[in-house]
Parts: C-alpha cells; structure tokens; sequence
C-alpha cells in the first residue's frame, strides 16, 4: 500500500451476491446483481429493507447454466422524474432488457436497438454504469483486456425519459447525442475497464474501473487492481487513485451524507457482496489533477 491508496471501510456483508448498479435514493442504498433478477434496497449500515421483481421466470441454481441466461443487469441510474432505471450489459444477445422502475410498477424495456447499434463500432460491448450528467443520460461501457472501448454514451435525457413512458419502451440508437472515448491507461500492464459512474456535481463523473486479466467480457479473470477515480463531461480523467483492498469494485453512489459507497462483485455465487465506504472528501476538487 501507498501514501496514495484508498482505503475502503468495510461497512456490512450484503445478502446478495454479484451486486453491481448502485444508486444512492432518498436515504437509502439500492442495488442490482448481475446474476438476479431484482432490485435490492439497503440502509447505508447494510440492512436488508426488502426487493422488487424487475422480470419473471427463475434462473438455473447452477451457476454455468446462470450464467448463460442471466440478465446480466449492470448498471443503475436515478432519473429527474424520480424513477430508477436498470440496464443488462448488452455483452450478449439476452443481456439487453432492462427494467424501468416507478414506485412499484415495472416495465420491461427493449434496449436492443441500442445496444446492437453501439455493437458495430466496438470489438465487445459492455454497458457496466450509467449516471445523468447535466442533458444526457451517460452509459458507461468497459474495456476487458484487448476487447470493447472504455466510453460515455451520452444519450439525449429529455427524449430518453420520453421514450421510457411509452408501454412497450425501448432505447434507440436516435437517442444517441455522441459517444466520448474515455483513456484509462492499465494497472500492472492490465488495461483498466470501466465498472460504474455517479455524476459528481453538474460537470463531473466520479468512476470506478478495474484490471481484470481476461480478454472476455463474459469470461471472468482475477483483478489485478481497482481504482475510483473523476472524468469530467469530455471523458478526461482529473483523478484516479488506487483502492485497496484489492476488490472488483462494480457499483458506486454517493451518499447526501458525505459518503461514497461501493460495492464488489468476487465472481463466485458462494461469496457475498461486501458494501464498502470512503468520505467523499477523498476526491475534493482541489485535489483534481489533468
């Protein structure tokens, strides 16, 4: 460990695992696991405060099976109007439903139009965060080793919002306002992917990001490291610092309470999701540097 690490605390053991989105709503924490197919809402000491479907049917127990017909729901984003928003990753063909949350009705939502558009100009896409920044609702899709692109898909907020209210919605490539490649450089010789995003203020985006050592988005591999970091609206990276304990860290929100808060994916259905804190004068702006 270094002078320049971040130290996270360890605040509670979850009782889900694979958690990935996290929003920080009204007090509370709420969070997806890319391996089930509900949303899970937690007090920020960890306490269970109870789930909402988002799709039917069961998924296998076993896990290779699971893993083949998961929705693979990565990230979570609060909208203006108050509803919640959870994306799949788009990584293959049955990851790209996502489910638009309003109190406790749930809408499923087509997002293959999108995806498959956002496909063609990567070798692997990988939607693993989303954050509204100013106009646009900002996806944020990971870099795993030599495949797919660390970027921000900024799409129009006004007419996704619009889109969402339709009875059978579905996101659109017509949505897209223009895609920003993000440089995250690597860690240890591992390219660094991006793993999820909060808007931080009006401007800026605070990351997470991890080095996994495997080429596919599909295929887990050990981390070799995990940083949180600031991009700010064109992509640039202000900050990045180390966290430790080395951990695949896969959901971030920041808390009203002077708080970020994180979750970790150990890509083993027998470990559960730990939640994880840090002040979030950690990243103040006086420490930003280009």
């Amino acid at each position: 460990m270094t002078t320049d690490d971040l130290v996270l605390e360890h605040v509670a053991v979850l009782d889900i695992c694979a958690a990935s989105g996290l929003v920080f709503e009204r007090g509370t924490l709420v969070c997806v696991a890319d391996d089930g197919m509900t949303l899970a809402r937690y007090s920020t000491f960890g306490t269970p405060l109870g789930t909402t479907r988002l799709f039917s049917g069961e998924l296998p127990r076993d896990p290779i099976a699971r893993k083949q017909v998961k929705p693979d729901l990565e990230a979570l984003v609060c909208l203006p109007d108050g509803s919640l928003l959870a994306l799949g990753s788009g990584s293959k063909p049955g990851r790209s439903r996502g489910a638009h949350i309003v109190g406790d009705i749930v809408t499923v939502v087509d997002c293959a139009p999108l995806f498959d558009a956002l496909a063609r100009s990567t070798t692997r896409l990988n939607v693993e965060g989303a954050t509204v920044l100013g106009d646009h609702l900002v996806l944020l899709t990971r870099r795993t080793g030599k495949n797919g692109d660390n970027r921000m898909i900024r799409l129009r907020l006004g007419d996704t919002l619009a889109a969402l209210q339709s009875p059978t919605p579905s996101l659109t490539a017509a949505l897209v306002d223009d895609i920003v490649a993000v440089d995250l450089d690597d860690t240890d010789g591992t390219p660094l992917g991006l793993t999820d995003g909060a808007a931080l203020g009006d401007t800026t985006i605070l990351f997470s990001a991890a080095a996994e050592t495997t080429d596919d988005p599909v295929l887990d591999g050990p981390v070799a490291a995990a940083v949180l970091g600031v991009l700010d609206h064109d992509g640039h990276v202000l900050a990045r610092r180390r966290v430790v304990p080395t951990l695949k860290i896969e959901g971030v929100a920041i808390g009203d309470d002077g708080w970020i808060y994180a979750v970790a994916d150990a890509d083993d259905p027998r470990v559960p999701s730990p939640l994880l804190r840090v002040p979030l004068a950690s990243f103040q702006r006086s420490n930003f540097a280009r």
